[in-house]
């Protein structure tokens, strides 16, 4: 037979063609399954764009403090609430808890038993606030407005008072000490912590 009788037309032994048929395959999975410089993990899957930073978030208002407070929630604290306006409401046991509450308005409002611990409560409005048993160690009430507040047994230890107005307001057996009461402004109607009327 001639040499060439086992190639056919197109100039290949079936074993040539298949053989070359298996490299070119290869070729096209090796270059599918190679990670695109978008997709390092070649898994085929595009991507998302990365989330970027959203930055701080927006301080609560009054009224979304009221409806989560109805709704059950209670802490409020590390919050950022500086000029929070929010007087004559009922939040008992509320925690502001190292929160920021420089010139927020609490006038008549029920905060017994709240947690004041370490906030910034300078030049707040306190004034009439019912404050029985709440809790106020470390926090700074520099220049708040305290005038005929209820704080019966509230913790004020460590607070600082300086300039801030108690005038009329209720002490009886609150925990401060004589020092801070000489920082603070006091009147013949401030009921002392030993329950006597009087300047300190």
């Amino acid at each position: 037979p001639s040499p060439t009788s086992s190639l056919d037309s197109r100039g290949g032994s079936p074993s040539s063609r298949m053989a070359a048929a298996i490299r070119a395959r290869r070729e096209r999975v090796s270059s599918s399954s190679r990670p695109h410089p978008s997709n390092p993990s070649g898994s085929g899957i595009t991507p998302s764009p990365a989330r970027l930073p959203t930055g701080k978030a927006t301080p609560l208002s009054a009224d979304e403090i009221k409806q989560k407070y109805l709704k059950g929630r209670r802490d409020f604290s590390g919050q950022t609430l500086n000029h929070l306006n929010i007087p004559h409401t009922p939040i008992p046991d509320i925690n502001f808890h190292q929160s920021k509450l420089s010139q927020a308005n609490f006038q008549d409002a029920d905060l017994s038993r709240a947690n004041f611990g370490w906030c910034d409560l300078s030049c707040a409005n306190l004034r009439d606030a019912r404050l029985t048993g709440a809790y106020f160690h470390g926090a700074n009430l520099e220049k708040a407005d305290l005038r005929g507040a209820n704080l019966t047994g509230a913790s004020l230890s460590s607070a600082r008072l300086t300039g801030a107005n108690l005038c009329g307001a209720n002490l009886t057996r609150a925990q401060i000490t004589d020092e801070q009461l000489a920082m603070a402004e006091v009147n013949w109607y401030t009921i002392l912590p030993d329950g006597r009327r009087g300047l300190a």
